[in-house]
Formats: C-alpha cells, sequence, structure tokens
C-alpha cells in the first residue's frame, strides 16, 4: 500500500520523522461524547475532526505556515476530502464546534518559527511577537481572508500544562504514523483514529500488546465491524501494529477480541 506521494513531498518530506503532536487521553471519549449529543453530526465527520486536530497541531507545533500558505482546502485534501466538500465546514469554521469546544481558536496571527533546543523547551514566535513592519511582510505573501487554526490545548489543558508542554495523560502520535495511515487510501483517517486508539490502549498498559474487544475499539470510532477488520488488516500491513488473532474455540470463527502489539512506541 502506498501513500499519495505528492502530498508527502509537497507538505512533509523535508520534515524529521521524530516530529510529533501529543494527544490527550481524554481526546476518544470527548469526540464520542460529541456524537452522541448531536455536535458531530455523524462518524465520518468524526474521524474527519480527530485527524484535522492533529493535523493542524503539527502545522502550529512546527511553524509550517511560515514557507506556503496553507489554507483549508489544502488540509482536506490532506485529509482525503474534496476541497469543494462543504458538509465538514461546521467543524472547522470559525466558531464551528472545534473552536466553540476549546480544541481550536481561528487566527490570522499565525507562527513563523519554532525553537526546539532552548532550555524553556519548545518556544513558538507568532507573528503579533515581532516587529510590525515585520509582520506586515509576512502578510503580503497571504490572502487577505488567510487565517489557520491555534491549536488551544497544545497551550493548555483545564488543570495540567499544555500538550506541548507536558507528556503526563498523552499519547505522542508521529508524523510518519498520521502519514501512513491518511495519505494511504486503504487507510485514511478512518484508519489514523483506529491505530491512535490502540495506540492509547497500548500505552495505559506500558506499550506491552493489549487485548481489545472489537466491540470496544468499533464503539470508540463508530464503526460497523466489517470496514474496522479491513481497516485493522490494512494498519498490520502497513507494519504499524502486529495482531494476535483469536479464533473461537467453539466453532473455529474469529473471537470478539484480538492482541495488538504498537510497533512504534515513541516516547
Amino acid at each position: 500500500m502506498l501513500i499519495d506521494k505528492k502530498l508527502y513531498h509537497q507538505y512533509f518530506e523535508k520534515d524529521k520523522k521524530s516530529n510529533y503532536v501529543n494527544l490527550d487521553l481524554g481526546i476518544f471519549t470527548h469526540f464520542k461524547f460529541m456524537v452522541d449529543t448531536g455536535l458531530i453530526k455523524q462518524n465520518s465527520h468524526r474521524t474527519f475532526a480527530f485527524a484535522y486536530n492533529w493535523l493542524v497541531s503539527y502545522l502550529w507545533k512546527y511553524s509550517k505556515y511560515t514557507n506556503q500558505e496553507i489554507n483549508t482546502q489544502d488540509i482536506k485534501t490532506i485529509l482525503g476530502v474534496s476541497p469543494q466538500e462543504k458538509r465538514v465546514n461546521y467543524l472547522i469554521k470559525k466558531d464551528g464546534v472545534l473552536d466553540k469546544v476549546g480544541y481550536t481558536e481561528t487566527t490570522r496571527d499565525f507562527p513563523i518559527s519554532t525553537d526546539l533546543t532552548g532550555d524553556d523547551g519548545i518556544k513558538i514566535t507568532q507573528l503579533s511577537d515581532i516587529d510590525k513592519m515585520l509582520a506586515e511582510t509576512y502578510l503580503k505573501k497571504y490572502n487577505s481572508r488567510y487565517t489557520c487554526n491555534k491549536p488551544l490545548l497544545q497551550y493548555h489543558r483545564e488543570g495540567k500544562e499544555g500538550l506541548m508542554f507536558s507528556k503526563d495523560d498523552t499519547i505522542p502520535i508521529y508524523v510518519f504514523e498520521f502519514t501512513r495511515c491518511v495519505l494511504c487510501s486503504e487507510i485514511g483517517v478512518d484508519g489514523f483514529m483506529i491505530y491512535c486508539y490502540m495506540k492509547y490502549r497500548s500505552k495505559m498498559l506500558g506499550y506491552v500488546p493489549v487485548t481489545i474487544f472489537n466491540n470496544e475499539i468499533v464503539d470508540a470510532v463508530g464503526f460497523k465491524e466489517r470496514k474496522f477488520r479491513v481497516l485493522i488488516q490494512n494498519l498490520e500491513q502497513v507494519g504499524l501494529i502486529e495482531i494476535d488473532r483469536k479464533v473461537s474455540k467453539t466453532d473455529g470463527t474469529f473471537a470478539k477480541s484480538n492482541t495488538y502489539k504498537i510497533i512504534h512506541k515513541g516516547s
């Protein structure tokens, strides 16, 4: 299974494989809540919004907006959605769902540099941090209506440090894990959310192989079990997971749970 090389070369080729974004452990519960309460209208929108949250966090953390104008249409394309698709706009527009629930803030004050070498950890410089005239020269390169999404949870979580500054209650998802899923049409954002859920469950036990009931994963991501089986097979084929498939002792069919091993544990 091959990834979309054009998208990879355009947006990710020069990035270090060690680049990552932390996700909060509570994200799966919160996204399920948003579906159950109607904030997110359907399950396909859940996986889109989940991957969107990771991607805009990544673009912000590593100041990817500096060298090129990455707009909403570009992000939709990366996530496997038509640039003209409007049915997901309610999630990502200014004051849309992700803004309202505190995941993002729509802004023109985008990051222009990221310093990972300082004693204080990561430092991101935004347009508002530099001389006004210099900031205006940056803005001249962009459409007058250009905005991006600031990932608020990367800076602050309720009662906790932001995801960029703390490993507490987090799951690190690396750029090569994201691209291996999302830029592969056979996996996409649906498989990405499944993979992240498996990594979350594995991390909770210290990254040992973890046995998970199929219906737990299906409930967490909202798929039919048949689709789920196809996606985990594809995740295994691209080398992100190993599966110890359980077989029912009574009739020889697949049991209701498998044991999954995450190949890349990360920090």
